[in-house]
């Protein structure tokens, strides 16, 4: 399911199953219909979600070490974005309508999201500032990391 029709999807089931509870009586129907609607809507999100990943992950076969192509780093934070934007909505949608019965996923959806979001938090000009500290040296290794935290967890417990 393309997130360019989905939305609009979902809201015309939502409406529908409105219009049909009153006619014969059958609230608690509509509102169990429209929680599996949402839950279909939600694995589809997800399978999106996971295609995506899928993409980015997708090793270099011929170079020994990770090479990193600016160009599909655009397009993969572009889908990326267009991803989010459409869950948080889909998100929205199904918590407007959310009945007592639990929706599958949704905690998978809104852990995703937030994933999401945090990954595109980190800009390719932060990336790139990194990537030129490392080649100049300025590292911290782990071991000094881990001697800080140690350190700052003993000043707070003192």
């Amino acid at each position: 399911m393309t997130s360019a029709i989905a939305l609009p999807l979902f809201d015309v089931l939502k409406s529908s199953c409105a219009a049909s509870a009153p006619s014969d009586g059958g609230a608690a129907d509509a509102a169990a219909r429209m929680s599996l609607v949402a839950e279909h809507f939600v694995a589809a999100a997800l399978d999106e979600y996971r295609h995506i990943k899928a993409l980015d992950e997708v090793p270099e076969p011929e170079a020994p070490r990770y090479v990193f192509d600016r160009q599909v780093a655009i397009l993969l934070r572009h889908m990326y974005d267009q991803w989010a934007t459409y869950a948080e909505s889909l998100l929205a949608r199904i918590r407007s309508v959310q009945s007592s019965r639990p929706v599958k996923g949704l905690g998978e959806l809104n852990e995703a999201i937030g994933r999401t979001r945090a990954m595109l938090s980190v800009t390719l000009e932060d990336l790139d500032r990194a990537e030129e500290q490392f080649r100049n040296g300025q590292t911290i290794s782990l071991e000094e990391v881990r001697r800080d935290l140690r350190a700052s967890v003993q000043r707070k417990g003192a």
